[in-house]
């Protein structure tokens, strides 16, 4: 940003970017970097199903997230350690 945003003031952003993150997702993945087993249980909308093929990538078992047509946002789940 060329200057702080002043009260009333909108501003355009140049890019986005979307990572994977959560409590559940975060614990699930330092479980696995660590060495163990961890299992997310869930669902989570169409529109999150990168977030699980990354998840999958990182060897979290993602088998039990159930995928929704509804667009609740990118997942509501439980974590197994």
């Amino acid at each position: 940003m060329s200057h702080i945003v002043r009260p009333g003031e909108t501003i355009s952003s140049f890019s986005h970017e979307s990572r994977v993150g959560g409590k559940g997702a975060n614990q699930a993945v330092a479980i696995v970097r660590a060495g163990g087993k961890a299992t997310l249980y869930g669902t989570i909308g169409s529109d999150g199903l990168w977030i699980r093929d990354r998840l999958e990538e990182w060897h979290v078992d993602v088998d039990n997230l159930l995928v929704s047509e509804v667009g609740f946002g990118p997942y509501n789940t439980k974590a197994r350690y």
